[in-house]
């Protein structure tokens, strides 16, 4: 039996204000799949992601790795979860490249050789062993979008978050993301407005909107629903449309 990496049933939150910005939320992710998570601005995406290591708490039950998400286990669970946020100024903190990717593996209490150890091989896995020394804010976008990859990779974690990863993105910077996301064998959650992105990348698909889920299935199938895109103010792929 396939062992599932995320299994969520009843989620629910709401902001301070009131507003209910999740409701009724259930789905479950299989180790090795990536799923696509997708809506118009506003639909929660976002906010869903912050569930996924415990950032945000709402009512309703989170497993991650078979651990329910609760203060006891909520220290492993992030261990577990790496989470890429969209910009990357909120990932990347440190003067340096190594500096940044050596953050996570240092605090878990690794010694010097093996922090380089894991650092060497991050930079390695996302094509900057050159910049590792370059300071962070120097590099280019595509960089410290990969840079920020690189810090979650030292951590080894299960499952990798990553909120809108091509946002802000020139086209080779784009392509260069797409060609190291399909390379990596980590579980993935991608939430995005790229849908050709999501095509190429996943075997899933979660439409959500004002906070609800209102689709799942498998991607091409979803992205071929012309109606159902529109009625969520999406469009049907150009790569889809071009083979019609």
């Amino acid at each position: 039996m396939e062992k599932k990496i995320i299994e969520i049933e009843n989620l629910k939150f709401a902001y301070s204000n009131g507003n209910f910005t999740l409701q009724d939320i259930g789905f479950y992710v299989y180790k090795g799949e990536t799923l696509g998570i997708i809506g118009p601005n506003g639909a929660g995406k976002s906010t869903l992601l912050l569930h996924l290591n415990g950032l945000l708490e709402g009512q309703g039950k989170i497993k991650i790795c078979g651990l329910e998400m609760n203060k006891d286990n909520l220290k492993t669970i992030r261990r577990k979860v790496g989470l890429v946020f969209q910009d990357s100024q909120d990932q990347l903190f440190m003067p340096t490249a190594y500096e940044d990717v050596a953050f996570g593996p240092g605090n878990l209490g690794l010694n010097k050789e093996q922090v380089d150890k894991e650092v060497d091989y991050a930079l390695g896995v996302v094509g900057l062993s050159d910049k590792r020394d370059h300071l962070s804010y120097h590099l280019s976008l595509g960089e410290q979008k990969r840079l920020s990859i690189a810090t979650v990779l030292s951590m080894s974690p299960e499952l990798l978050i990553l909120d809108e990863p091509n946002a802000n993105l020139d086209p080779f910077s784009r392509r260069h993301l797409i060609d190291l996301l399909k390379c990596l064998g980590n579980t993935k959650v991608i939430a995005t407005h790229d849908l050709e992105m999501v095509l190429e990348l996943t075997n899933r698909v979660i439409l959500l909107d004002n906070g609800r889920v209102i689709s799942q299935g498998q991607t091409r199938e979803i992205l071929s629903d012309q109606s159902l895109l529109e009625a969520h103010g999406l469009e049907v792929p150009l790569s889809i449309l071009l083979k019609r």
